[in-house]
């Protein structure tokens, strides 16, 4: 997403902090939807609908974006619609992103669908939520075209909670210390996310006269501020790392200098004063409130007293079968997922004439590393893109470059995998976060399109791995909460 300089003589490209995930956590922050039994009718939301809300959103006091939120209910049904604009300045100019959930209730306050739509400059992407009469769910993803359906267990949510909070509000008797536990389903990754709402301040006892509340979910796990008005309306939410604002036109205290992508990498370093000496220092990972590792990359470490140890990793590719992978483990990660589209024509068509030849394992990948980085111009994109988007615009990021990596290398009949971590930084004296690709030539070797890296063995600290766009949010959990020391090789 960010050009930072260069790296080993080659452009370096930092990995997109999970934008998207952010930005996700922002809409669930806005709407609570409960598990909880149902209570009184919904009538007050009808007497008061539509509530709406026109926000700024400021990332570090610069403006982001614009968020405008509505919830209209009636006898037919209750209807949730959250529509996100972010522009942000990128080299060259500057970048737009928009983003529109809607989400539809029955009168009596549960969920019946949900859509998703984001439009970037490498394209539009869709998550759909359906609820058949039959009572089977199905979920939709749409990327570049190609259409993927799934069949999801029973989703439980529902807008009842609301009835409470907002009656509280509007009629002005909600207590302080009043709490709901509200659930709700989270589209791109399919977790359910649960978020406790508690009361914190009423507006006599605040001095901006408004209703105040600390919002903590179970993903991100971070105690956040929601004020409302005696209105109704929202005047500020924290969404980390994002504020929401009610400004208007003679606001003289908002900025007029916007977000730019460098800013927010920046805030999100992982500094480490000691440079890394490989060969003569280990690095060693520390997550906040205990937390482990993910258990997508636990291989890569060993536990060391109150954090974890990178396990040493090869120097070279081995083309021999060093490390056993199960058929069906083969198979996974030869298949195609909804960011990683293996059998269209157009990425098959390009593996199979980048493969024309080779047998060895370990020099298709090299071929097909250096290939992907010839071919993506350098430009940052801030939002999610897959392999056949970022095939057809020519152009991305980090993650647009190991997406399409991966897509091809399995196109070719070689397993590969999409990794999300840090990459270190010596001049910057610290680890950014960054996207790359792990192949299995006989044993598991790492591949950095971006850096036209391969092997890409050393400075890089796997978080998580995501075939298929579905797992930034385990990234999105460790930001802000993540150390990372070098520590010395012989450490036990």
């Amino acid at each position: 997403m960010s050009i930072a300089g260069t790296f080993r003589g080659r452009p370096m490209f930092r990995y997109r902090p999970p934008c998207i995930i952010v930005v996700f956590i922002l809409i669930l922050s806005f709407v609570i939807h409960s598990a909880e039994p149902p209570g009184n009718s919904l009538s007050i939301l009808r007497n008061h609908s539509p509530i709406s809300d026109t926000l700024s959103v400021f990332l570090q006091e610069r403006p982001a974006g614009t968020l405008i939120a509505t919830l209209s209910a009636s006898s037919a049904g209750i209807v949730n619609s959250i529509v996100l604009s972010v522009e942000m300045n990128v080299p060259g100019g500057k970048q737009r992103i928009g983003m529109e959930e809607l989400r539809t209730y029955s009168p009596a306050g549960d969920l019946l669908s949900a859509i998703l739509r984001m439009e970037s400059p490498a394209g539009n992407n869709i998550w759909k939520l359906d609820k058949h009469r039959s009572g089977r769910w199905e979920m939709t993803v749409i990327t570049a075209g190609v259409v993927n359906r799934r069949t999801l267990p029973p989703v439980r949510e529902s807008v009842r909670s609301l009835e409470a909070l907002y009656g509280g509000v509007f009629s002005g008797t909600l207590q302080k210390g009043s709490s709901w536990k509200d659930s709700s389903f989270e589209l791109t990754s399919g977790e359910l996310v649960v978020t406790v709402t508690i009361c914190s301040g009423t507006p006599r006892d605040t001095k901006d006269s408004c209703w105040e509340f600390i919002c903590t979910d179970n993903l991100l796990d971070r105690k956040e501020i929601w004020k409302i008005n005696r209105r109704g309306e929202t005047t500020y939410r924290e969404m980390y790392p994002y504020t929401a604002k009610k400004t208007t036109a003679g606001d003289t205290a908002a900025p007029t200098e916007a977000t730019d992508t460098d800013a927010m990498f920046e805030m999100m370093k992982i500094p480490v004063p000691t440079r890394l000496v490989d060969g003569k220092q280990r690095v060693k990972v520390t997550f906040a409130n205990g937390q482990m590792v993910d258990t997508s990359v636990a291989r890569f470490y060993e536990r060391n007293g109150d954090g974890f140890l990178l396990r040493p990793f090869l120097k070279k590719c081995l083309a021999g079968k060093t490390v056993p992978l199960s058929t069906e483990e083969r198979t996974t990660f030869l298949s195609a997922t909804s960011t990683l589209q293996v059998t269209n024509p157009k990425i098959r068509r390009l593996a199979d004439s980048l493969g024309n030849g080779i047998k060895d394992p370990c020099k298709k990948v090299a071929v097909f590393n250096h290939a992907v980085y010839n071919r993506l111009a350098k430009r940052n994109v801030a939002t999610f893109s897959s392999a056949l988007e970022t095939l057809e615009a020519g152009y991305g990021d980090c993650g647009e470059h190991a997406v399409l990596l991966a897509a091809l290398l399995r196109a070719a009949g070689i397993p590969a995998r999409v990794v999300l971590g840090v990459l270190y930084v010596a001049p910057k004296r610290g680890y950014y976060y960054h996207a790359w690709v792990m192949a299995y030539t006989g044993s598991w070797v790492f591949a950095d399109p971006s850096h036209d890296s391969f092997p890409a063995n050393s400075d890089r600290v796997p978080l998580v791995i995501d075939d298929d766009g579905t797992r930034m949010i385990s990234v999105a959990k460790v930001i802000g909460r993540i150390s990372i020391a070098h520590v010395p090789s012989g450490i036990k």
